[in-house]
């Protein structure tokens, strides 16, 4: 997917087994806003 712009992540956890698998779902206001180069979202 290379020169593919992403917007969004996804989160899971699995039991030790590896046999279950959940979606996490975080608050809105959990973390923060991260990018590389600059902060104008036109160059990234």
């Amino acid at each position: 997917m290379h020169g593919v712009k992403s917007c969004g992540i996804l989160m899971a956890a699995s039991d030790s087994k590896h046999e279950n698998v959940e979606l996490l779902f975080p608050p809105e206001e959990a973390g923060e806003r991260i990018w590389f180069g600059s902060e104008d979202e036109n160059d990234n």
